[in-house]
């Protein structure tokens, strides 16, 4: 029988769906200009498709033109240049040409067989980040000057790094030592995982998986040469007497069950009970489930047998899998496309495409949204894809969070009436869950700006509660704060975890869990009768000693980009913050000014709603996007936004006091001199009245300059005035 072993933990770790039986395909083509200088002149080809690991639906795709054919290695050679175009969910492209060929040198611009990968390989890593590998020689004639190296492009075709891997086994020509795995982590932004092998030899086949425990997984089987005799082949194929070679096809995360699975393809030779010289050879099928702990959870036949024609299987995003047969027929392959639901059931559909003319390259993928990609023959000038979104084949026909374990939340995807300063949020998973280790995020959309509203980490979470199948989550009520605010939600893998197998369960991606807020109307918008608010915001210790090293310039600029980032935090119409730019040091800290405009007709916040989110994003800056601010960061979470104190209502008590001893003096003095005609005594009495007023006014005054000067503009103490 063969083993499959698991080493885990090696390193630290745009379509519509379509439910219904028929399947109804659709084109992408795209004409590529011929401007370029030394191009061949041959038509353009799709040599490799590819995706990112999210709910995107982008795609890059690499084209290359014919330079000749190898009639040696019998392999093409295509010209040298690095083509690839950026397929975003709208259908815009945006194209990238690399044209350096003394770094990519021509060793890597000629095909392989089948069998092996390309010396030149792409990789989406995440976001606009693609990474490209290749093989560099210092003398392209001594393969010992060989050395695998790689560079991560930008969109935009900037190189954003270099890298350097190490000595490359290619031989140019063969298929000998191309077994190149890039794996990006579970969570993309965390890294990758860059496998070679030294030697390929036949008897080791081997693949590599991103865990979701944020590690990887290296994947092998072992082959073990034995005879049996039994009519029942399926029982046969486990028993001791088994001879098994078995190969790795499709490994991935489980998108049905908790954990991972793989679909491997094995063969085994019988000889038959009568006679027993008959022989025959059996290619079958089986899916391995497993955990993150490498812990089998079962290892089932799928396909009794197949016609030994099969050249990949895939996993399905929303449930079953995937058999492919790819024949060579001239300038194209044959592309016949079986799909299994998780009973092991071949679903019938209807549609022409059942068997697809591919391109010579055979170049197709499957988008986690479940639409399935393959490159048609091209023509002169241009290329073409046809795209076909594959039914759901498991128990969910319905998939509103691109997570098949998520069975509802609230709010609801494309939910559009969510109330103002809703402070609860929930998701319902399908089978129990506890809280694990990674974050749940909370954004805005702001035309094409997107704003870090909250995020909530599943570790130190005081306020989420689980209840079974169910998470609650609560949420500061100044997230939910913007009228008709368009807001999406992304969950990290991780963030929870079955309670059962102590398993990660996969998140939400971005722009998967859409909605709005409640739009204002104009018989409910409030009258703003808190007027301007003046107030004063705090810089933490650092944050004051970087102030301090700033010339007047820039703390001009310091002033102007802090107005700007808390305006898109609040978030709130420009003009409704400002700052005259006047500071003072307390302590060891920095105190600056900040007023907030009463609300104009147009305008839903009044001052006091921004005063009071404004103190909350603050305190909590932690956990919203204060954060995430160059200078909003600097701002002290112990001090929030305290408003200026009115010196009428500070010193209010003894204002009053002031006032009645006046008004005592002023009577008795009154009483005195009526009863008393003594030009000595009515000059002590003035004297006192006086006295009785100059003592208190200079308390007064004393306390104005100690605590309040610098709350009123324009006025500061000269020992604080920078």
């Amino acid at each position: 029988m063969f083993t499959i072993i698991f080493l885990l933990n090696l390193l630290p770790t745009g379509f519509t769906q379509n439910t219904q039986n028929t399947l109804q395909p659709s084109y992408f083509t795209y004409q590529e200009k011929s401007v370029q200088a030394n191009l061949t002149g041959s038509q353009p080809h799709i040599l490799t498709i590819v995706h990112y690991n999210d709910n995107s639906g982008t795609v890059v795709v690499r084209i290359g033109r014919a330079n000749y054919y190898n009639y040696v290695t019998n392999n093409y050679c295509y010209e040298q240049r690095l083509l690839l175009r950026v397929i975003k969910a709208d259908g815009s492209v945006i194209p990238m040409n690399y044209e350096n060929a003394t770094e990519i040198q021509d060793i890597n611009y000629c095909a392989v067989t089948t069998l092996a990968k390309n010396p030149l390989n792409i990789y989406p890593l995440f976001d606009q980040y693609i990474l490209v590998t290749y093989t560099h020689a210092t003398n392209t004639s001594d393969t010992s000057t060989y050395v695998d190296r790689g560079m991560v492009f930008h969109w935009d075709g900037t190189i954003i790094s270099k890298l350097e891997f190490g000595p490359s086994y290619l031989s140019p020509g063969t298929n000998l030592n191309l077994n190149e795995f890039v794996i990006n982590n579970i969570t993309p932004k965390n890294g990758f995982l860059r496998l070679s092998t030294v030697n390929d030899p036949t008897s080791l086949q081997i693949t590599a998986i991103a865990t979701l425990d944020g590690g990887y997984a290296l994947i092998y089987t072992n082959t073990t040469n034995r005879t049996f005799t039994s009519d029942n082949i399926l029982a046969a194929q486990f028993s001791a007497n088994a001879g098994i070679y078995a190969i790795i096809l499709y490994c991935s995360v489980d998108f049905v069950f908790i954990g991972h699975s793989c679909i491997a393809s094995a063969k085994h030779t019988q000889t038959a009970a009568i006679p027993s010289t008959t022989t025959n050879s059996v290619t079958f099928y089986v899916r391995i489930r497993f955990l993150s702990s490498g812990t089998i959870q079962s290892l089932d036949p799928i396909i009794p047998q197949n016609s030994g024609n099969l050249t990949d299987a895939r996993t399905l995003p929303f449930g079953g899998y995937a058999l492919i047969t790819e024949v060579i027929n001239g300038q194209n392959y044959n592309f016949t496309l079986d799909l299994y639901d998780e009973k092991d059931n071949l679903s019938e559909y209807n549609s022409p495409l059942k068997q697809i003319a591919a391109n010579f390259n055979g170049a197709f993928d499957v988008l986690q949204n479940n639409t399935l990609l393959v490159a048609l023959n091209e023509t002169t000038a241009s290329w073409q894809i046809l795209l076909v979104d594959l039914p759901p084949l498991s128990q969910y026909n319905k998939i509103y969070y691109g997570n098949m374990h998520v069975k509802e939340a609230y709010p609801p995807a494309n939910f559009k009436y969510l109330p103002l300063n809703t402070n609860m949020i929930n998701i319902t998973f399908d089978v129990p869950v506890s809280l694990s280790d990674a974050n749940l995020i909370i954004y805005q959309k702001i035309n094409k700006e997107v704003i870090l509203r909250q995020f909530i980490n599943s570790t130190n979470c005081n306020n989420c509660n689980t209840s079974g199948e169910v998470i609650t989550l609560n949420v500061l009520s100044c997230t939910f704060n913007d009228p008709g605010g368009h807001y999406f939600i992304q969950m990290d893998n991780n963030f929870v975890k079955s309670a059962e197998y102590d398993e990660p369960i996969l998140g939400i991606d971005q722009n998967m869990w859409n909605f709005q807020t409640k739009n204002v109307t104009s018989s409910e918008k409030n009258t703003d009768n808190s007027g301007d608010i003046g107030g004063i915001l705090r810089l933490t210790n650092s944050g004051s000693q970087h102030f301090q090293k700033l010339n007047d310039s820039e703390k001009h600029d310091f002033f102007v980009t802090l107005i700007d980032q808390l305006i898109s935090m609040i978030p709130t119409e420009k003009g409704r913050l400002k700052s005259n730019e006047h500071y003072q040091l307390n302590t060891s800290n920095i105190l600056v000014s900040l007023f907030i405009h009463k609300a104009k007709d147009n305008e839903t916040l009044t001052a006091a709603n921004i005063k009071d989110y404004l103190h909350q994003l603050i305190i909590n800056k932690a956990f919203t996007g204060i954060l995430t601010g160059n200078v909003t960061k600097l701002l002290d979470e112990t001090y929030g936004f305290q408003r200026s104190q009115d010196i009428g209502k500070k010193y209010s008590a003894l204002i009053i006091i002031v006032i009645m001893t006046f008004i005592i003096l002023l009577i008795l003095s009154f009483i005195f001199s009526l009863k008393l005609k003594s030009k000595n005594f009515k000059t002590i009495m003035s004297a006192a009245l006086k006295i009785g007023l100059i003592i208190p006014n200079f308390v007064l005054l004393i306390l104005f300059v100690a605590h309040n000067s610098n709350d009123i503009p324009g006025l500061h103490l000269p020992r604080y005035f920078y």
